[in-house]
């Protein structure tokens, strides 16, 4: 045990100045006139002031056992600046105006002898109040950056709204004209049909490189017009065809055309709903949750979802297991998808792109990793990479609204999970941890 401070020997040993305080128990009130300077020998006391623009107290400090209450008042002879109540049961001893100074032709006058005491006590309430306003002005712009993408929710709902209803126009006459025409082939043109069902249903397979290598070899094979080598291309999907098969495309090859062309219509449409949807979950609408969603299914239902854009790129999938936990696919879906566009826009200027996907389970955690072996993101922009209109796009002009990420964290967030990021030369990882049993106990998140 440390030695009692000489000061407290001096001053605060008379049994006749000394006093408890219950738990809750008012000591000093704040504008009081107050003539003691109090130790506080045991419990805590609390400081808080009514500020006049203030409906309530603010607490500005907690002194503990060892520590001195009522110094500027005392010393100042002045009005206590604050309330101060005992936290719990407290014992105080004091001096007042009355008290001499101990041996002062040796220790000097009473402030003399409590100078440093009270220098250093003010100092540390001086760090103490730096450290309070400190908190309250990042509280005040958490509740600015609170109102801000509050309004951006609002905003984001109306437009979502707007744009729900144009996209639900062209889907459904979009699928009706579709339709139309396949069953108008079917019966008059069976032969055209089957190429446009081959482009309506697996769309373009080749990647563009693979298109135009292949263009070339039937330009020279066969003497084709370019336009010709390279339609051709498309629906050979690295075929080698036979003079017979060319003779029988070449008249027919626009109705694969035709086909693929509505496959990417209806592509396009996807895209742009789940763009809708984005913005939907950036005002905070949650979809219906239910129990044994599958990770699995989502995560290869994101994949599909970006299939045109992975085709350059080599995706290495591990899949453990068959985790199951109560979501909302499409929610899952679109956090896979927000931060597989991310990987697909760093990856653009890599020689030899790839992808990992890894998905573990853990005791109480679903954990699933999706990583590039894209540029390093900016240590300066790391922090920030979750916050709305924070893209990691470089050069050129960027038309993205820089909400996937910021999304896909805020529904993370709404299942009880966590996400983050770790960058450094040839690998950039994006890790999400799901609680396993989340919702299970509450029928009320898992219609």
């Amino acid at each position: 045990m440390s030695e009692p401070h000489p000061l407290h020997l001096r001053y605060f040993s008379d049994p006749l100045r000394q006093r408890t305080l219950a738990a809750g128990e008012q000591l000093l009130e704040q504008g009081e006139h107050n003539d003691r300077l109090y130790l506080l020998r045991s419990g805590r006391v609390e400081g808080t002031i009514m500020a006049e623009s203030e409906r309530q107290r603010v607490p500005i400090m907690i002194v503990e056992a060892g520590n001195y209450l009522g110094v500027h008042s005392y010393f100042s002879r002045g009005a206590s600046y604050c309330r101060l109540v005992a936290q719990e049961p407290c014992e105080l001893a004091w001096l007042d105006r009355n008290t001499l100074p101990v041996e002062p032709e040796r220790f000097g006058s009473l402030a003399d002898q409590f100078m440093p005491v009270i220098m250093a006590e003010l100092a540390q309430r001086q760090r103490k109040v730096n450290h309070a306003y400190l908190e309250r002005t990042r509280t005040q712009l958490r509740l600015l950056e609170a109102e801000k993408l509050s309004l951006l929710g609002q905003l984001a709902a109306g437009l979502a709204h707007e744009l729900n209803n144009a996209i639900g126009v062209v889907t459904r006459n979009g699928s009706g004209l579709v339709d139309f025409l396949g069953d108008m082939l079917r019966q008059y043109y069976p032969r055209e049909f089957r190429l446009f069902r081959q482009g309506l249903e697996a769309g373009q397979l080749s990647s563009s490189a693979e298109v135009r290598r292949d263009a070339r070899r039937l330009e020279e094979q066969f003497r084709l017009a370019p336009e010709q080598a390279k339609l051709l291309a498309r629906i050979l999907n690295g075929e080698q065809p036979t003079r017979a098969r060319m003779r029988d495309l070449l008249g027919v090859a626009n109705y694969w055309q035709l086909g693929r062309d509505c496959h990417d219509m209806q592509l396009a449409v996807n895209h742009a709903a789940a763009i809708v949807r984005s913005v939907k979950q950036l005002g905070g609408a949650d979809g219906e949750r239910r129990h044994g969603v599958k990770v699995r299914d989502t995560l290869e239902q994101a994949l599909a979802l970006l299939q045109s854009s992975l085709r350059q790129v080599q995706v290495e999938p591990v899949l453990e297991g068959d985790p199951r936990l109560c979501a909302n696919e499409a929610e899952l879906v679109q956090v896979w998808a927000n931060i597989l566009k991310n990987a697909l826009d760093a990856l653009q200027a890599t020689a030899d792109p790839k992808i990992w996907l890894h998905c573990r389970t853990h005791d109480e955690w679903i954990e699933v990793t999706l990583a590039n072996n894209g540029p390093v993101i900016p240590p300066e922009l790391q922090p920030r990479i979750f916050k709305p209109n924070v893209t990691t796009k470089r050069g050129g002009l960027s038309f993205g609204l820089g909400l996937g990420l910021a999304i896909a964290e805020r529904v993370v967030t709404s299942y009880g999970g966590e996400i983050s990021l770790v960058s450094e030369p040839g690998l950039t990882a994006f890790k999400v941890r799901l609680p396993r049993e989340y919702g299970q106990d509450e029928s009320d998140m898992c219609g």
